[in-house]
């Protein structure tokens, strides 16, 4: 009986290359020559024309550059067919390539199929290789009773670092969906001293419930070995009591940006669009410097203005306003977390090239491998302009502006340069002694709004005629030496040779530049000799891609409920309706087989294509895979 809610199964058309062609050419080798014993040179169909002889599949494959390419490209989120439009420009043209964007897709697909349900298990253990080869690497992971992957945290030797000096205040959200399991990417970020994002680790999630958000930072706490002295996050509800469980000494703070993210979903599109209601509460929102009865009667203005007294979104972000609007803890250093449009959209649009929501968990850790490593290349570039680039200097008070260059980032110097050319239309230069020993001073509009806080304490630094910024008000992050600009092994080198005598230490530079070179110049010796291997298999080229080299008998798999079924529907059918003794088989029957059983018995509606198959030892090991 058919099934009524069964949707229609749709097949395709497929035109077929074959006509039957009686052509041959048949040779036998015999007493040492080739010798032609039948020849039937007439055709039943129009030869291909020489221009369009790369449509023929004979002449389509790939390269081990091509290969190369693919994969290379995959670490930047860009996929087969961009790689292929690259190789098409390289090359000069479609013509020149050697492949079509068939070939390139298929490829990308192979390694899928590679990686199938061991995509956890690989990640894991790639992890857990570089624990073994970086004793301050940390990783940490939690399973369900199927061994299905839960939650998963990792943060480098380097992160930890930075944590140390720019962990004061940090964020994490849970709002990028970042592969094909929808499992939830979790980054701990921060500002560095260049005000750009830092990472201090990052994590993925299988759910979001507040289990699993405790054993997070728990572990993150475990790893970085200190509490932040504020936490950032979105409005979620459940975060306020994970973050008070496991940060019992941290300020919980929310993020401004996502709180008014909602603003026109909240309250209506129509009415931000067709009124200024969105600039103006947004005017109340954003602007800095206010204090909290200002903001209370503004806000309160603007909501009564435009009848939004019962809009129950805007009462409940009103009643938490402690924790989000600027005017109710002003007195605490927020590194600019708190934070900008620009901020967040930045921050976003970063982890945006990590993430892709049909990505294998193989290729979202080298994705954001890839992108980390693009982060801390930023820095030191910023880090290097810092230290060896002077800027103009603009102010009236080139004293201080001069310690300014000496003592922050570019960056931060241009915030404090602003300041200094600013707060100059404030200074009265009349002072008048008081007979109690202290000194009046007079200053032009002291109630002007500035843009910045940083106007008073400078005011005050001018007024009392101090010539250099006292130590007590400069802090740390902000400085160039905030963070050494230099590998750890070399920070390692350095803090050594500052306890040796100026001599020696001249001495072990010279030295340490002759071993440099003569490393240089064995490692090119070696590249000369080295032997060209025959390439190798599919397998091989996977497992040296992937990491995986030999299968587990209990491997971490990935989350259940988005499990990656046509790894397995594709090919299932297939290989067990392949009966054959292995030892009689080839490589051309069994794809045939093969391609004959997914063209006839197509029962999942799949059009994949199956592995190229090299070797019987390939069709083994695929085998076992999809049986097993």
């Amino acid at each position: 009986m058919l099934d009524p809610n069964q949707k229609e199964r749709v097949v395709r058309s497929n035109f077929s290359k074959r006509t039957d062609c009686g052509a041959l050419l048949c040779v036998l080798f015999e007493d040492g020559f080739w010798k032609v014993y039948k020849f039937v040179e007439e055709h039943n169909q129009e030869l291909v024309e020489r221009p369009d002889k790369h449509f023929l599949p004979t002449e389509r494959h790939l390269t081990q550059l091509q290969k190369h390419v693919i994969h290379s490209m995959s670490k930047l989120n860009l996929g087969p067919v961009k790689a292929f439009n690259v190789m098409k420009t390289c090359f000069g043209g479609f013509e020149d390539v050697g492949a079509s964007k068939v070939e390139f897709k298929n490829y990308k697909r192979q390694i899928n199929l590679f990686i199938g349900e061991y995509d956890a298990y690989i990640v894991v253990k790639h992890l857990n290789e570089k624990k073994q080869s970086q004793p301050n690497f940390a990783y940490d992971y939690i399973t369900d009773e199927e061994n299905r992957l839960k939650g998963l945290f990792w943060c480098d030797g380097q992160a930890k670092r930075n944590y140390h000096v720019f962990g004061d205040v940090i964020s994490f959200d849970a709002m990028y969906r970042s592969n094909k399991y929808s499992m939830v990417f979790v980054p701990f970020t921060s500002i560095d001293n260049h005000h750009c994002n830092v990472t201090f680790g990052a994590a993925l999630l299988a759910s979001e419930t507040a289990d699993t958000y405790i054993w997070l930072l728990r572990v993150f706490l475990k790893a970085i070995g200190s509490q932040p002295k504020v936490v950032v996050t979105d409005q979620d509800p459940a975060m306020k009591k994970v973050v008070s469980v496991v940060f019992v000494d941290t300020r919980h703070r929310l993020c401004m940006w996502h709180v008014m993210h909602k603003l026109s979903l909240k309250v209506g599109v129509r009415l931000c669009n067709s009124t200024n209601f969105k600039e103006r509460i947004c005017g109340v929102v954003w602007r800095d410097i206010r204090t909290p009865e200002e903001f209370e009667s503004e806000w309160e203005a603007v909501i009564a203005e435009f009848n939004l007294e019962d809009n129950d979104w805007l009462s409940d972000i009103f009643a938490l306003r402690e924790s989000w609007i600027r005017a109710y803890y002003r007195m605490e250093h927020m590194s600019g977390l708190m934070r900008t449009t620009s901020r967040s959209e930045s921050e976003n649009h970063f982890f945006g090239q990590v993430c892709n929501s049909k990505a294998t968990l193989v290729e979202f850790m080298t994705h954001y491998e890839t992108a980390i490593e693009a982060q801390r290349h930023t820095y030191r570039k910023n880090d290097h302009e810092s230290r060896y680039k002077r800027p103009q200097l603009k102010s009236s008070y080139k004293l201080l502006e001069g310690q300014v260059v000496d003592i922050y980032t570019k960056s931060i110097f241009c915030d404090v340069q602003a300041e200094l050319i600013g707060v100059a239309d404030c200074i009265n230069q009349r002072y008048e002694d008081q007979p109690d020993g202290f000194v009046k001073f007079y200053v032009n509009d002291f109630q002007q709004p500035y843009e910045h806080s940083m106007h008073g304490v400078i005011e005050i630094l001018f007024l009392a005629f101090f010539r250099e910024f006292p130590k007590q008000y400069i802090l740390n992050r902000w400085r160039k030496e905030a963070s050494p600009n230099c590998s750890p092994e070399l920070l390692i080198s350095r803090e050594y040779m500052t306890e040796l005598d100026p001599d020696v230490q001249s001495m072990m530079r010279e030295e340490l530049s002759l071993y440099k070179d003569h490393v240089q110049s064995y490692t090119m010796k070696v590249q000369d000799m080295q032997i060209v291997a025959p390439p190798a298999s599919s397998r091989d080229r996977f497992a040296k891609i992937t990491g995986q080299y030999k299968n587990d008998k209990n491997p971490i798999r990935v989350p259940d409920h988005i499990m990656a079924e046509e790894f397995y529907n594709t090919f299932f059918n297939a290989f067990t309706s392949e009966s054959s003794e292995i030892s009689t088989v080839t490589p051309k029957t069994i794809t045939k087989a093969i391609n004959e059983n997914i063209k006839h018995d197509n029962f999942y509606g799949t059009h994949s294509i199956p592995p190229t198959l090299e070797s019987i030892e390939d069709y083994t090991w695929w085998k076992e895979r999809f049986i097993n």
